[in-house]
């Protein structure tokens, strides 16, 4: 069942401004890499393209926070705004499934998200060092590590999305965790570090101990996305 329920949203996508989100965020970080590459180009060609990956985890997991964001919210609003909870509630199949089917919808859209500023990244690095010395691992690590890391943030964003009408709420909550997400790895408390949108930026293979936050942002982001499910099947409306 929870197949067909995929292939229902797989095809609600078409009449909403799934494709443009994730286009638009995709070429505006790789712009922004670009730009800041060629700004520091020496130091670019001096690392051999790895201050490359520098530039992308700076922007890296704020960008696939927002498009989170915007996805879930965007998903979430069309049902909202159409009064489809009532319907859909009527069928055969449990509330859990349905979150679980907006959870696969929403993580498949950041992984293309993410294959899509992969393949930026690729050219950014061809452009300014060469193809020839791409460091593969290092590249596919930065991009592959962030996405998993963020788990949690794509949990949390998709049940507050259901959960609440105004989407303005939970927009601004995810911006808000977009913009902390820029500082909070940066200090030195361990308590502010384990919060789920420091996961991300301390996934970087720039550091040490990288897999760490990667295996916290799988296990959060599963605990959270049961949680999100086991609240959203207690709600009787929308």
């Amino acid at each position: 069942m929870i197949f067909r329920l995929l292939l229902a949203d797989w095809l609600k996508l078409k009449k909403i401004p799934v494709l443009g989100t994730i286009l638009i965020g995709s070429i505006g970080l790789c712009v922004v890499v670009s730009v800041q590459s060629y700004f520091w180009s020496d130091k670019v060609n001096e690392s051999k393209g790895i201050f490359i990956i520098a530039i992308l985890n700076l922007f890296l997991h704020f960008t696939l926070m927002v498009i989170t964001t915007l996805l879930s919210s965007i998903i979430a609003g069309n049902e909202h705004d159409s009064n489809n909870w009532k319907k859909i509630f009527s069928l055969p199949i449990s509330k859990i499934q349905i979150f679980f089917s907006k959870a696969i919808l929403v993580t498949s859209l950041l992984a293309i998200t993410s294959f899509l500023i992969l393949l930026g990244s690729i050219f950014i690095w061809s452009t300014f060092v060469g193809f020839d010395q791409i460091i593969w691992t290092l590249l596919l690590k930065q991009i592959v590590f962030s996405f998993l890391a963020s788990l949690p943030t794509i949990a949390i964003q998709l049940w507050l999305s259901l959960s609440i009408k105004n989407q303005a709420v939970p927009i601004l909550i995810g911006i808000i965790g977009a913009v902390s997400s820029l500082f909070l790895a940066r200090t030195s408390s361990i308590i502010i570090n384990f919060s789920p949108w420091s996961y991300p930026p301390l996934s970087t293979p720039l550091l040490p101990n990288s897999i760490d936050w990667v295996w916290k942002g799988l296990l959060g982001g599963l605990l959270i996305f049961i949680l999100g499910a086991v609240k959203f099947s207690k709600q009787e409306t929308h």
